[in-house]
């Protein structure tokens, strides 16, 4: 494989790079699977983490992940289940409920 060249590696992290892709997806998953508030990438200390590990990489809004990173990612998943589930013959599913006050989501219209 060549070795990329400048142009290559500052295109990455533009605003539809490879790597800004990859970036805000990563991010997506972490808000998601720890059930943080998409308010955590206005948070100093996380916009100060992201920076770190990546300096070129720039940290969209709230409103950006909320609109168009979450909704990529429930499709993608969504995706992937439909095709396992094509490959089943039988499934059970067992519901169950808890008193826990962050597994309570309130939805206003």
């Amino acid at each position: 494989m060549a070795q990329a060249t400048i142009i290559e590696r500052f295109q990455n992290f533009s605003p539809d790079g490879v790597k800004t892709e990859e970036g805000n997806r990563a991010i997506t998953q972490f808000l998601c699977v720890t059930n943080q508030s998409l308010n955590m990438v206005n948070c100093p200390g996380f916009i100060n983490m992201i920076q770190v590990i990546s300096s070129k990489l720039v940290l969209k809004s709230r409103t950006h992940f909320m609109r168009y990173e979450v909704s990529k990612l429930y499709e993608e998943y969504e995706r992937r289940l439909m095709m396992e589930l094509r490959q089943v013959e039988n499934i059970a599913m067992s519901f169950d409920g808890w008193s826990d006050s962050s597994n309570r989501f309130e939805i206003e219209f």
